[in-house]
């Protein structure tokens, strides 16, 4: 076999490869992220109601993680919210939220946030989800305070945190 034909059937198989794998952009690389409704295809993860698909793999394994998070503290995230829960309770979950919501702890506003993002993985809104993993993102950089973030996409929340430091109670206002 000449040099040509040999660079022809190797470039080939490259293509015929590169077409069957998606590389690092695959559902079962990223499951929490896909049962999220993010799409995986060779060119990244797209992202409901996204625009542009990820390309970096840093990127989805940091959301990755920040869905794992809520996966890890559903129980108690869904009795705080709505009193109730169909998840299997996770005793390690449930003291991380407790952690979270605890007056020592120093940002108020990290368990509210994944509150809401439970919320929106418990109702299927995958899109607002989403929207709530990049501002997660944003808030953990400084881009936006915590507050704000909440005012934008789950006022009720801010609201709940408002009344439990004037009252100190937890949980849901009724």
């Amino acid at each position: 076999m000449n040099k040509i034909a040999l660079v022809a059937a190797a470039s080939a198989a490259a293509l015929t490869i590169a077409a069957e794998d998606t590389g690092p952009y695959r559902a079962d690389k990223f499951p929490l992220l896909a049962a999220a409704g993010f799409t995986f295809s060779k060119d990244g993860a797209l992202a409901p109601g996204g625009d542009e698909p990820i390309r970096r793999t840093a990127t989805l394994d940091k959301l990755e993680g920040r869905l794992a998070n809520v996966r890890y503290m559903a129980a108690a995230m869904d009795e705080f919210d709505i009193g109730s829960t169909d998840q299997p309770t996770d005793v390690n979950g449930r003291r991380q939220f407790e952690h979270l919501m605890s007056e020592s702890f120093p940002d108020r506003w990290t368990g509210y946030i994944y509150v809401a993002m439970r919320r929106f993985q418990r109702d299927g809104e995958f899109t607002k989800l989403a929207l709530m993993l990049g501002m997660l993102i944003a808030y953990e950089d400084k881009l936006i305070s915590g507050r704000a973030l909440l005012e934008s996409i789950a006022l009720d929340l801010v609201q709940m945190a408002d009344l439990r430091d004037d009252d100190g109670e937890k949980g849901r206002e009724a």
